[in-house]
């Protein structure tokens, strides 16, 4: 995978049946500039229950909280919130704020793992 900042949260999504489409650990040079997973729009549900419980024990500032968000094509994305800025900031901020989403990504990774163990 190229992609290895974002491989382990996708696995994580995968094993808890929500099933993903694609996925980007985020770059600055093309793409988006911060981490993203799709998901098939019918496990989008499990996805918010499972981000529910991943914020009742960790809390975030609203810029790195992951959100789910609606696309044309009826999938959906699993974001930052504050991804979508990222174009408006300076380039040390965009890769302060990208090494940032990267970890709440991680974060939220982690919690699935200890989720899908209990």
């Amino acid at each position: 995978m190229d992609d290895p900042r974002i491989a382990g949260v996708v696995q994580m999504l995968n094993e808890t049946e929500v099933r993903t489409t694609q996925s980007c650990e985020g770059h600055l040079s093309h793409g988006f500039p911060f981490p993203w997973v799709r998901i098939v729009k019918e496990d989008r549900f499990t996805l918010e229950r499972l981000l529910m419980a991943f914020y009742e024990e960790h809390s975030m500032v609203y810029d790195r909280l992951l959100m789910i968000e609606r696309l044309l094509d009826d999938e959906y994305m699993l974001r930052p919130h504050g991804g979508v800025l990222q174009e408006a900031r300076d380039h040390d901020s965009q890769v302060a704020c990208l090494k940032m989403y990267q970890q709440e990504m991680q974060a939220f990774e982690a919690f699935l793992r200890r989720f899908i163990n209990e």
